[in-house]
């Protein structure tokens, strides 16, 4: 039963196809939840697939740029990650909300919830470093998208810093995908964010997309520039 939970989000992560997303989320979500409520012993894989689920919802409305219903995804992701998920999990949920937030514009709220995480996590050890590092990195990265160019320069050094100790490009273990070439790709964002096309245009040389895990992510790069919901 354990393992039916815990196979409930893992397939549909690195799915880049909106509409197979859409049909296949609901009643995931669903059965993670039915089986939360009729297994005492598997509440918190329970929560942690919920959790998931509600955060693979949220990226996908953000790529559909629905921000009301990123906004209600991302709260339900952070709401069944409390309940009862580790760590990593509820970091990612959060890093949700501050994508939720930043597209409503509340930039600094997007920012305090993140850089927050992220040092919570930075004392957390319940988590092996190779999974700890990558969520924290990805924290960084979502910090470090906002209008103020000082602290999104501030923030995206944090988030090579810890690519640097993580070492390579990786999901280790379920994580979501960082390492140094997702750092280019978030400073090639981050640079379109700032109207800096120059910037974005130097970043982009240095990435290797054969590297990039995803068609969705290499395609950016060839573009010379991404969108602001390209890398929530």
């Amino acid at each position: 039963m354990r393992d039916g939970i815990d196979q409930l989000a893992c397939p549909l992560a690195e799915q880049g196809h909106g509409d197979t997303l859409a049909r296949a989320l609901p009643s995931r979500i669903a059965l993670a939840q039915a089986l939360g409520r009729e297994h005492v012993d598997g509440q918190g894989q329970s929560a942690t697939a919920v959790a998931e689920l509600y955060s693979i919802a949220t990226r996908l409305c953000i790529k559909l740029d629905e921000d009301g219903l990123a906004a209600v995804t991302a709260d339900r992701a952070l709401i069944a990650a409390l309940a009862g998920a580790g760590a990593l999990t509820v970091a990612e949920a959060q890093r949700m909300v501050s994508s939720s937030w930043r597209r409503q514009g509340h930039y600094a709220r997007a920012t305090d919830v993140v850089v927050t995480e992220a040092q919570h996590l930075a004392a957390d050890r319940t988590a092996p470093e190779p999974q700890r590092l990558s969520v924290q990195g990805n924290l960084y990265a979502t910090a470090a998208k906002q209008g103020d160019r000082q602290s999104a320069h501030t923030l995206i050094a944090e988030a090579q810093a810890t690519a640097k100790r993580l070492g390579a490009d990786q999901s280790p273990a379920g994580t979501a995908f960082f390492g140094p070439s997702q750092v280019l790709l978030h400073r090639i964002s981050i640079s379109h964010l700032l109207g800096d096309a120059g910037s974005a245009i130097d970043h982009a040389r240095h990435v290797r997309t054969a590297q990039l895990p995803t068609a969705e992510r290499r395609a950016p790069v060839l573009d010379i520039g991404l969108p602001d919901g390209s890398l929530c």
